[in-house]
C-alpha cells in the first residue's frame, strides 16, 4: 500500500540477506551479506485520495540458495523499503527522516512442494514422510494463555520424539508459532477455524449459502497471514464443517 502517496515519486526497494538467527527469540544474529537486491519504481499518483494501491509482480535469479526444510531449515531477511524518490542531498537532516515512510523484514526461506504423477508428497523434489501430531494452543499452566518459551517446549518436546509436522488443530495459532516452527525446522498443516460439526444436521452451516461469506473470509485471513512462512506443507481449509 502507498499510503499518504498523492503526487509524489517513489521506489520499493526489496533486499535479501544471509544473516544467520543464532537463538530462537532472534535476540542474537550473526550479520550476513547482501545476496540480491530489486528496485521497482512506483510512479506518482494522480489520485487525490490520500491513500492509493499498486500491486506488483517481479521474480528474479538468487544464486546460492540453501533450500528449507525440516531437517535443514535455511532462513534469509528480506527488507522492504519504501523509499520517496528524491536525492538524499536535497535532504535536511530531519528530511532524511522521512526519506523511507515505511520499512518491513521478514525471516523467508525457500522450498518447493510437490503431489507427483505417483502421488508421492515431495519436498524439493525429494520424497517425505510426515510423522506429525495435533496440537492445541494450551498451556498447563496458564490454559490459553501461550507464551514463547511453551511454544518452544512443544516444539522441542516434538523434535526430540523424532516428529516433523504438526496440525494446529482446529483454528490458526499465534504468529510467534509459525516463527518458531520455521526457525527449528517443523512441517505444519494450517487449519482454518471453521470447525462447525456441533450444528445438526452435520454439514448445515457449510451447505448453507447464508454463511459462504464467513467461511470464506475465515480462509482467506488465514491464508494471506501465513502463505509467506515455509514451514507450512499443507492447509486444512474444511475440517469437521461438512456431512
Amino acid at each position: 500500500d502507498q499510503h499518504d502517496s498523492t503526487n509524489k515519486s517513489q521506489v520499493l526497494l526489496l533486499r535479501l540477506y544471509d544473516d544467520k538467527q543464532l537463538d530462537p527469540l532472534g535476540e542474537r544474529w550473526k550479520k550476513g551479506t547482501e545476496l540480491w537486491s530489486r528496485s521497482l519504481p512506483i510512479p506518482a499518483s494522480n489520485s487525490n485520495a490520500k491513500e492509493a494501491s499498486s500491486s506488483f509482480h517481479l521474480q528474479g535469479h538468487v544464486p546460492t540458495i540453501q533450500p528449507w526444510t525440516a531437517e535443514t531449515p535455511h532462513l534469509y531477511t528480506l527488507t522492504l523499503l519504501l523509499r520517496n524518490n528524491h536525492p538524499l542531498d536535497n535532504y535536511s537532516n530531519k528530511q532524511q527522516c522521512n526519506a523511507y515512510p515505511q520499512v518491513e523484514s521478514c525471516r523467508i526461506g525457500f522450498r518447493s512442494i510437490q503431489i507427483n504423477h505417483d502421488g508421492i508428497l515431495t519436498v524439493n523434489h525429494r520424497r517425505i514422510t510426515l510423522c506429525g501430531a495435533n496440537r492445541h494452543e494450551h498451556d498447563p499452566d496458564n490454559g490459553k494463555v501461550l507464551t514463547l518459551p511453551s511454544m518452544i517446549r512443544d516444539i522441542q518436546l516434538l523434535k526430540q520424539n523424532n516428529f516433523n509436522a504438526v496440525r494446529t488443530s482446529h483454528y490458526p495459532n499465534a504468529v510467534e508459532f509459525y516463527r518458531l516452527c520455521d526457525y527449528f525446522g517443523l512441517y505444519v498443516c494450517d487449519e482454518a477455524n471453521i470447525e462447525c460439526h456441533g450444528v445438526l444436521p452435520l454439514g448445515k452451516l457449510a451447505n448453507c449459502v447464508a454463511w459462504e461469506e464467513s467461511f470464506v473470509s475465515r480462509v482467506v485471513r488465514m491464508v494471506q497471514r501465513d502463505i509467506n512462512h515455509p514451514c507450512i506443507l499443507l492447509w486444512s481449509l474444511g475440517n469437521e464443517s461438512g456431512r
